[in-house]
């Protein structure tokens, strides 16, 4: 998904035509598409309609699957012994710090 976070432009006049517009935005996305080729579509949207911008990409964490293994079962098993409950594995909630640790192949 896209979601614009920030939008700034102009003065603070409203009679002033602003000169530069400033939008920050994000991607949430899945592992089915790279940063990479979100970063390309963005590159032909801003193309196809002649504007003179600046981009700067910054990646702060790529999705991520986690297959059953060692991790997970002992995750799991901890919190069944803490809380007495069965965990379900789901991929809801939001984001993750799990794209950190991924990444070292935990």
């Amino acid at each position: 998904s896209f979601q614009v976070s920030n939008i700034n432009g102009g003065t603070g006049a409203g009679n002033v035509i602003p000169g530069e517009l400033e939008i920050q935005f994000n991607f949430r996305f899945s592992t089915e598409v790279t940063h990479q080729e979100l970063q390309q579509r963005v590159v032909e949207i801003v193309e196809k309609h002649n504007l003179n911008y600046e981009l700067n990409w910054i990646v702060n964490g790529l999705p991520f699957l986690t297959d059953h293994g060692p991790l997970v079962d002992a995750t799991v098993h901890a919190i069944k012994q803490v809380t007495g409950r069965d965990t379900a594995l789901e991929t809801t909630g939001g984001t993750s710090d799990g794209r950190f640790i991924a990444q070292t192949g935990a």
